[in-house]
C-alpha cells in the first residue's frame, strides 16, 4: 500500500532532523551568488564545489551560508582575467575554508577509484624502497 513502512520515501534510513541537501537547494543557492556577483559564473562550480557545498549544507547549515558568504567576499573583488582556472580557485578557497571536510571528501574518491584488490600486493615484490639504496658514492 502507499506510505507503509516498507515504501522507500524521503525520510527512510535518516535520523529524526538530519535532512539530505537537495540539490536543487544547491544550485538556487549557487545562482543566488552568482547573480549577487559580477565576477563568478554558475559554470565556474564543478562538481567537487557542488559536492562540498552539498555536504556542508547536511553537516551544518550555518556553516554553509558562512562558505557562500566567504566566496562571495573573496571573488567580488576580483578581476576574472586574474584567475586562471576558476573552478580550481573556488575548490582552494572551499579547501581553506574546512579543510577537514575537504580532505574527507578526497579520501573518498581515492577509495572509490583506486581501492587495492586484495589479491594483489600492494607494491611487486623484489623492489626495495629507493631510499635503502646510496645516493652516490664518493
Amino acid at each position: 500500500g502507499k506510505g507503509g513502512k516498507d515504501s522507500k520515501g524521503k525520510g527512510g534510513g535518516r535520523l529524526p532532523g538530519e535532512r539530505p541537501h537537495n540539490r536543487q537547494d544547491i544550485e538556487n543557492s549557487i545562482r543566488d551568488l552568482c547573480s549577487a556577483n559580477p565576477v563568478v559564473q554558475n559554470a565556474d562550480f564543478d562538481w567537487r564545489c557542488r559536492r562540498f557545498l552539498g555536504e556542508l549544507k547536511n553537516k551544518d547549515e550555518e556553516r554553509f551560508h558562512s562558505a557562500l558568504n566567504m566566496l562571495h567576499s573573496s571573488t567580488v573583488e576580483k578581476d576574472r582575467a586574474a584567475v586562471r582556472n576558476w573552478a580550481a580557485y573556488l575548490n582552494t578557497l572551499l579547501r581553506k575554508f574546512d579543510s577537514v571536510l575537504y580532505e574527507e571528501l578526497k579520501d573518498k574518491d581515492m577509495q572509490a577509484q583506486g581501492q587495492p584488490k586484495p589479491d594483489k600486493p600492494e607494491r611487486p615484490r623484489g623492489l626495495r624502497p629507493m631510499s635503502s639504496a646510496p645516493r652516490d658514492m664518493d
